[in-house]
């Protein structure tokens, strides 16, 4: 069985599967999809909310889900999925080779933001926010969504770049919670250069994160760095704040 919630307004689709997907519930998501076409011209993006990877009822079902994808995949523009199932995560990465849709991942929590996205007519998937209230040489970024090149050669650099013309040495303190859902390969290249083009600027590293891999990652290549790095649950932020600015 599957939920289908219609938001004209926004002109999304939200699909809520359980476990088991039949022929009847394909041809549902299907149906509504295409009435919306045909009423009002526009074609809706869709938001799937799964707390784990349906299954399907028959190997009939199956190529009722496969015809869905195939009718409608160059239609669509964006998909996003919603959900803290390590599968789950993995879909867009898979369905980036299949489908010319956006796919994107959101945290469970993040459906509003979800929405927001599927919604929106040019892809934003994330960016830093610049966390406010630190002294001037301490740099404080909150990640969200998904980080891409051009969030580190657009915002990232340019602002480092800007604080060491005052400052010799800077500090910074870097905060990946719940609304930070991954890197791009492009992200990740740039993020090895820009350790290495900048090794000797920060005197200290504070990381907030509850993501093992992210803390995995910091504990291997930390020795690495030339910086006093720490890491933090985000339960402890005050404590992340009142270290990086001793």
């Amino acid at each position: 069985m599957v939920k289908i919630e219609f938001n004209e307004r926004r002109n999304v689709v939200i699909l809520t599967p359980d476990a088991i997907l039949t022929v009847d519930d394909i041809q549902e998501i299907s149906k509504t999809i295409d009435a919306h076409i045909n009423q009002s011209d526009t074609i809706p993006n869709l938001v799937l909310c799964a707390t784990h990877p349906p299954h399907w009822d028959s190997f009939k079902a199956v190529k009722e889900h496969f015809k869905l994808v195939r009718n409608h995949h160059r239609l669509i523009k964006k998909v996003a999925v919603v959900s803290d199932n390590f599968a789950m995560k993995a879909l867009p990465y898979l369905m980036d080779h299949f489908v010319q849709a956006k796919v994107r991942h959101f945290s469970g929590s993040r459906m509003q933001a979800a929405i927001d996205w599927a919604e929106a007519a040019e892809d934003h998937p994330g960016g830093f926010d610049l966390v406010e209230d630190l002294p001037d040489d301490v740099i404080g970024l909150k990640a969200r969504g998904i980080i891409t090149s051009q969030d580190y050669t657009g915002q990232l650099i340019p602002l480092i770049e800007a604080r060491l013309q005052k400052h010799d040495q800077l500090k910074l303190l870097m905060i990946f919670d719940d609304e930070f859902d991954s890197c791009s390969e492009g992200a990740a290249w740039d993020d090895m250069r820009f350790g290495f083009s900048h090794i000797g600027d920060f005197s200290k590293i504070a990381v907030v994160s509850d993501k093992d891999w992210i803390r995995h990652s910091m504990k291997l290549f930390g020795p690495l760095i030339r910086s006093n790095v720490h890491i933090f649950d985000v339960a402890d932020l005050a404590g992340a704040r009142s270290w990086i600015t001793s």
